[in-house]
C-alpha cells in the first residue's frame, strides 16, 4: 500500500525477478539505501514463469520427468551420455545413438552435443582429449539434429572442422524448434526415421547402428502436391570413409518412397520444400 512506500531512497529499482533482486542485493551491500517495488510475488513473472526473458537449459542434470509443465522456461536438460565420452571412452557409438532415440529422447527435449565433424572408423578411433573425434558418418551426426529435440543445439568441433565442408549448410538451416513431428520408420536397437516439419518445410533424419542397410522411406505424411527434396546420404559404403558425403536433389510427392544406402553407422537427412 501507499502508506508502507519511504518518502525517499538512494535507488529505487522496478521489478523483482533476478535481474531487480540482484541488483537491489548487491546495491544493499555497497550500504545505499534501495527500495524494491514488485506487483506480485517476487521472481514470478518474466524470470520465474517465462513470461518472456530467461530460459534455463540444465547440463549434466537426470532425464525429465515432468518438471518442463510447471517451468515452461526449463527448456532443455542433458540426462544422457554425451559426446564428451569420447574424449575418454569408446562408448558414444552409433548404435548407442539409436538407443538413445527409442529411450531418453522420448522423455523430453535433449542438449546432446552435436556437430562431430571429424569422424573416424571403429578400427581408427582412439579417444584423446584436444581434437577429439567421433564415429558414425557426417550423415549419421547430421541427423541427430533431427532426430533429437534440441532447443538450443551447437556446433561441438572448433570453426576449422567445418570451413568448406558439405553437409555444414544443412546445420546452419536446420529448426530448433518444431509445429509437428512424425515417426515414418525404424526398428528399436536398430534404425529409425523421423520426419519433423516447421512451418510448410519437412526435415527428415535417419540414422542406423552399426548394421549398414538399405531403406525405403515412405512419405504419405506430406499434403498433396510436388516437393523439392534436397538430401544428404553416406557417399560410400565402406566404413574406411566416413565423413563421405553426398548430396542429391529430386522431385517427390506423398506417394514417393525415398530409397536410402544407410553405411554402417550411417544417416542421412533431407529437406523437403513445397514447390
Amino acid at each position: 500500500m501507499a502508506a508502507d512506500v519511504p518518502d525517499s531512497t538512494d535507488v529505487l529499482v522496478v521489478g523483482g525477478g533476478i535481474l531487480g533482486c540482484a541488483t537491489a542485493y548487491y546495491l544493499a551491500q555497497l550500504g545505499l539505501d534501495v527500495l524494491l517495488v514488485e506487483r506480485g510475488a517476487l521472481n514470478r513473472e518474466a524470470s520465474g514463469a517465462n513470461a518472456g526473458s530467461l530460459h534455463i537449459q540444465i547440463h549434466g542434470s537426470s532425464k525429465y520427468s515432468g518438471e518442463q509443465r510447471t517451468f515452461p522456461n526449463l527448456f532443455n536438460r542433458e540426462g544422457v551420455l554425451n559426446l564428451e565420452y569420447l574424449k575418454w571412452s569408446d562408448l558414444c557409438t552409433p548404435q548407442h545413438s539409436v538407443n538413445v532415440a527409442y529411450t531418453r529422447a522420448l522423455a523430453g527435449p535433449v542438449d546432446f552435443h552435436l556437430g562431430g565433424f571429424r569422424s573416424v572408423s571403429r578400427a581408427e578411433f582412439r579417444p584423446h582429449d584436444r581434437a577429439p573425434v567421433v564415429m558414425g558418418t557426417r550423415c549419421h551426426n547430421l541427423a541427430l539434429y533431427v532426430v533429437y529435440e534440441n532447443p538450443m543445439p551447437m556446433v561441438a568441433d572448433s570453426p576449422s572442422s567445418y570451413e568448406g565442408q558439405t553437409g555444414f549448410e544443412f546445420i546452419t538451416e536446420v529448426p530448433t524448434t518444431w509445429d509437428e513431428t512424425r515417426f515414418v520408420v525404424g526398428e528399436p536397437g536398430k534404425y529409425l526415421v523421423l520426419a519433423r516439419r516447421k512451418g510448410k518445410d519437412w526435415y527428415l533424419g535417419g540414422i542406423t547402428n552399426w548394421t549398414a542397410r538399405e531403406i525405403d522411406v515412405p512419405l504419405a505424411f506430406l499434403n498433396s502436391g510436388d516437393f523439392d527434396a534436397t538430401l544428404y546420404v553416406d557417399g560410400s559404403m565402406d566404413e574406411s570413409r566416413p565423413n563421405a558425403i553426398t548430396k542429391q536433389k529430386q522431385s517427390v510427392n506423398k506417394a514417393t518412397r525415398l530409397h536410402v544406402d544407410l553405411s554402417s553407422g550411417g544417416g542421412f537427412v533431407a529437406v523437403l520444400r513445397g514447390k
